[in-house]
C-alpha cells in the first residue's frame, strides 16, 4: 500500500497529481486455450541454427519466454476482445448499455472495415448499438495510448464510463521462418473500464501525460497489407492469366542489443516522467523520487523477460514489483499490459528463477496481488516507437 506520508509530501511538491473523480472501474482478460510451449514451437520454426543449442533453453534464455497462447486461424482478435470486455464490465459491476465509448487498440484486425470494435458495440448493445468506437494502431503502446485517450474524454466530461481494450491475433502474422521474431509472439486480450464518477474516491489517475514518439523504422516493422504499392506486388500467372497479387506481409525485428537498450531506456523515462521527475533526477536518485519508485506496482509491456530485468535494474526496483507475464504468454503486443495488470490485480506475479544448467523456475504468487492504495504505473514501448506511461492509484 501506498504509504500515505510519502503521497502527501509528494502532493505538497505539485509533482505527482492523482485525479480522484476518475478511477479503474474494472479489468479482465482472455486467454486462448492453445499452450504453446517452447518444444512444441520448435517443430513450428524453420531456420534456427542448431549450433545455438537446445531450442528451448535458447528460447528461456534470450527471452525468458517458456510459453505462449495461440488461437485458431479462423477466430479473431475481436472474438478475444468480447470475452476481455465481458469481464472487465462485470469486474466494474457495469450493464453493457452504461458503456459511453469503445476504444479498441489493434494492429492485428481480421476486419477493417466496418471494423472489429463496431461489432463488438453492437453485439453487446453498448448505447443501443450505436456508440462512438475507433481503432488505435499504436501497436505495443496501443492501450497506454488509449487508456490517455479515454482519460481525456472523461476528464472533459464528455462521458462517464469508456470501455479499453487491447487485443492481439499475432500468430497469424507472423514469419515462422524467423526464429528471431516467432519465439516472441502470442495471442490474448486485456480490457479496462475507466470510470468518471461525482465525488473523488479512494482511487484516481495520474494527470500527467507523457505520450511521445521516435520514429525508428528500421527496428520494428510492418507494412500495410491493402496497400497495393509496387514493392508489394507478385506478378503470377495460373487458368486465369497473368495478374497481380499483394504479397503477405509479416512483422519484422531488427532484434539485437540495440533495440533491447531503447526499449528499457524509452520505459524507463516514461515511468520517471508520469510520476513527475526527470531522467536526471533518477540519476542523481532524488529522495523523493526513490521513495515513489520504492512504492511502485510496475506493469510494464510484456516485450521480453530481459528488457523486464533491464527495465527493474535501471530503475532500481524490486524484482516483486515488476509484474511479469511474459514467461508463460509471451509478448501480445498491445494486450500485454492489460493483461499482466489484470492477472497482477486477480492472480499477483510471476517470478522467474534460474536454475544453472536448466530451463529457469516460474513461480506464482498470489501473495503479491495488487493492493487498493497502491500507486501502479504502467509503461509501454513499441511500433517503431511510439511509448508511454499511465499511472493510478488502486482502490
Amino acid at each position: 500500500m501506498l504509504d500515505q506520508s510519502v503521497y502527501s509530501r509528494v502532493q505538497r511538491l505539485n509533482v505527482l497529481e492523482i485525479d480522484h473523480h476518475i478511477h479503474v472501474a474494472g479489468t479482465g482478460s482472455y486467454l486462448p486455450d492453445r499452450v504453446v510451449t517452447n518444444a512444441t514451437l520448435e517443430g513450428l520454426i524453420a531456420n534456427y541454427d542448431n549450433e545455438s543449442g537446445d531450442f528451448a533453453s535458447w528460447v528461456d534464455r534470450v527471452t525468458h519466454i517458456q510459453e505462449r497462447r495461440m488461437l485458431d486461424l479462423d477466430d479473431s482478435a475481436g472474438e478475444m476482445a468480447r470475452h476481455a470486455c465481458r469481464r472487465a464490465l462485470e469486474d466494474a459491476q457495469l450493464e453493457a448499455d452504461e458503456v459511453d465509448i469503445v476504444l479498441m487498440a489493434t494492429f492485428t484486425t481480421k476486419n477493417i472495415y466496418p471494423g472489429e470494435q463496431t461489432k463488438l458495440v453492437h453485439d453487446f448493445g453498448i448505447q443501443g448499438g450505436k456508440a462512438p468506437t475507433f481503432y488505435l494502431t499504436a501497436g505495443c503502446a496501443g492501450t497506454v495510448y488509449g487508456l490517455q485517450t479515454a482519460y481525456a474524454f472523461l476528464k472533459a466530461g464528455i462521458y462517464r464510463h469508456a470501455l479499453i481494450v487491447g487485443t492481439e491475433h499475432l500468430t497469424s502474422v507472423m514469419d515462422f521462418s524467423d526464429p528471431l521474431t516467432a519465439i516472441l509472439f502470442g495471442d490474448g486480450a486485456g480490457a479496462v473500464v475507466l470510470s468518471r464518477r461525482d465525488e473523488p474516491g479512494p482511487g484516481g489517475v495520474g494527470t500527467r501525460c507523457v505520450l511521445g514518439s521516435n520514429y525508428v523504422p528500421d527496428n520494428i516493422s510492418m507494412d500495410n497489407n491493402n496497400s497495393p504499392t509496387r514493392d508489394h506486388l507478385v506478378r503470377v500467372n495460373d487458368e486465369r492469366g497473368e495478374r497481380e497479387l499483394i504479397e503477405r506481409q509479416f512483422v519484422t525485428m531488427a532484434g539485437g542489443s540495440r533495440v533491447l537498450r531503447a526499449a528499457v531506456n524509452t520505459m524507463t523515462e516514461a515511468t520517471v516522467t508520469s510520476l513527475g521527475y526527470s531522467m536526471q533526477d533518477l540519476k542523481s536518485n532524488h529522495p523523493d523520487l526513490r521513495a515513489l519508485l520504492d512504492r511502485v506496482r510496475l506493469v510494464p509491456h510484456q516485450a521480453n523477460g530481459r528488457i523486464l530485468d533491464g527495465l527493474r535494474d535501471k530503475l532500481g526496483l524490486a524484482d516483486e514489483r515488476v509484474y511479469r507475464t511474459v514467461y508463460r504468454y509471451g509478448n501480445v503486443s498491445c494486450a500485454s499490459n492489460l493483461l499482466t495488470l489484470d492477472y497482477g490485480l486477480r492472480q499477483g506475479n510471476m517470478l522467474r528463477q534460474r536454475r544453472e544448467g536448466r530451463l529457469a523456475e516460474i513461480s506464482e504468487d498470489g501473495s503479491l496481488r495488487i493492493q487498493p492504495g497502491d500507486l501502479v504505473a504502467v509503461p509501454a514501448v513499441g511500433a517503431g516507437y511510439l511509448s508511454g506511461c499511465f499511472t493510478f492509484v488502486h482502490e
